[in-house]
């Protein structure tokens, strides 16, 4: 296992991808050209997930930016190309507000200092956790993310937090309710 690990840095140190064969980076950072549901939406939200979990530096700071101002324009995309009104309008409106609160607070982030950023790093959590929220407690929204891509495989955009948590806690995604231990922390 050793080997092999150390054979696949190697490669991609020397530019290439696991494989063996030269790494070409996703166009645009890997958000598609075209983003008009909601399902596209969230599956770019959760790429800027997986990049917070370790948290905001300089080499992710911008692709993390990219990604959520990608999700807010693929929502307000979807308002239009899937017919969202109503109730449904008003909480997607709502997670694109959210969405900009995100993006605000991730590119405010002075990367250079080294000065922890704990609390802004607890905003950031608890708003994701308010934008999932507000995607999958709305039936018509947790429904318009689900989706298939171009293999016919299930994809869900805005994964859900996992059952029994809630988005109380400052530094944390959210907690168990029965023991109260913290399950899930995406930042130090």
């Amino acid at each position: 296992m050793g080997n092999a690990s150390d054979v696949r840095s190697n490669m991609l140190a020397n530019g290439l991808g696991p494989d063996g064969q030269p790494f070409v980076p996703a166009p645009n950072g890997g958000i598609p050209d075209n983003i008009d549901t909601v399902n596209g939406a969230g599956l770019v939200f959760n790429d800027s997930m997986t990049k917070l979990i370790g948290g905001v530096y300089s080499g992710n700071q911008d692709s993390i930016v990219n990604d959520l101002n990608a999700t807010a324009t693929g929502l307000q995309n979807a308002i239009i190309n899937q017919g969202i009104t109503g109730h449904d309008l008003h909480a997607l409106n709502h997670a694109i507000s959210l969405l900009g609160q995100e993006s605000s607070l991730v590119g405010g982030i002075d990367t250079a200092a080294p000065t922890p950023v704990s609390a802004v790093n607890g905003q950031i959590n608890h708003i994701e956790a308010q934008i999932l929220n507000v995607i999958n407690h709305d039936r018509t929204l947790a429904t318009l993310a689900t989706g298939t891509d171009a293999d016919g495989n299930a994809t869900t955009g805005f994964v859900d937090l996992p059952p029994a948590t809630h988005t109380q806690q400052h530094n944390d995604v959210g907690q168990h309710h029965d023991t109260g231990q913290h399950f899930a922390h995406l930042w130090a």
